[in-house]
């Protein structure tokens, strides 16, 4: 499924574009909002709470689930957090200040903490400044703080909680490492696709058991 996050990639694009390509044609719309509009009359969202949807089932086990996925032909699933938490101003960091995590808007920063200590700094080479200051902070505080002054000098930005350890887990041979994500994260993101059309799916349990399905779906692949 090539769409899937399709969205973090164009926010991306938005911010590597010239300012003129922004805001090019003569409505005033640019690239970025133009292919957003076309991707937002593709997809249809809806959420399930109860009953069913291609044969995933409200109120199933992890391991239910797990085994309806691989009945379905789903290859993989991206386990990550179920509450997410996006912050605007720097005032607002301290939200962040237990996540294991944070991804300054659309991937431009990505940070890992183990505790207090910070793990791993990436960040984007367009943006030198904030590598050096990034790069000298040894705590989380430090990084809150230098976060902070990025996101006083860009107010357009934001920034969210991360997963670091999530990665794609097979569904028919997750494997020991693959079977601690499933159990420890309880967001499922899967890609799904069949003669009628392709679908990108967030699963949330609560207690081992599924409660919530997000579904986007396009009756075409989205490129």
């Amino acid at each position: 499924m090539t769409w899937l996050g399709l969205a973090s990639v164009l926010a991306a694009m938005l911010v590597l574009l010239p300012a003129g390509c922004r805001a090019s044609g003569p409505s005033g719309e640019g690239e970025y909002e133009a292919a957003m509009r076309r991707l937002e009359a593709l997809i249809e969202e809806s959420e399930v709470t109860e009953g069913s949807v291609l044969g995933l089932s409200i109120g199933r086990s992890k391991d239910e689930t797990l085994e309806d996925l691989c009945g379905m032909g789903v290859q993989y699933v991206d386990p990550g957090l179920r509450n997410e938490i996006l912050v605007t101003s720097a005032s607002d960091l301290e939200k962040l200040r237990e996540a294991e995590g944070l991804i300054v808007d659309a991937g431009q920063v990505v940070v890992s903490f183990e505790g207090d200590e910070v793990v791993q700094v990436q960040v984007a080479p367009i943006f030198p400044r904030w590598k050096v200051m990034l790069e000298a902070a040894a705590t989380r505080g430090q990084v809150l703080e230098a976060v902070g002054r990025i996101l006083d000098e860009n107010p357009e930005l934001s920034v969210r909680n991360h997963a670091p350890d999530a990665d794609h887990v097979r569904v028919d041979a997750p494997g020991r490492t693959g079977e601690k994500l499933l159990r420890k994260y309880d967001s499922w993101r899967v890609g799904y696709e069949n003669d009628e059309g392709y679908w990108s799916l967030r699963l949330v349990f609560d207690k081992n058991r599924l409660e919530k399905i997000a579904v986007w779906y396009s009756p075409e692949e989205v490129p």
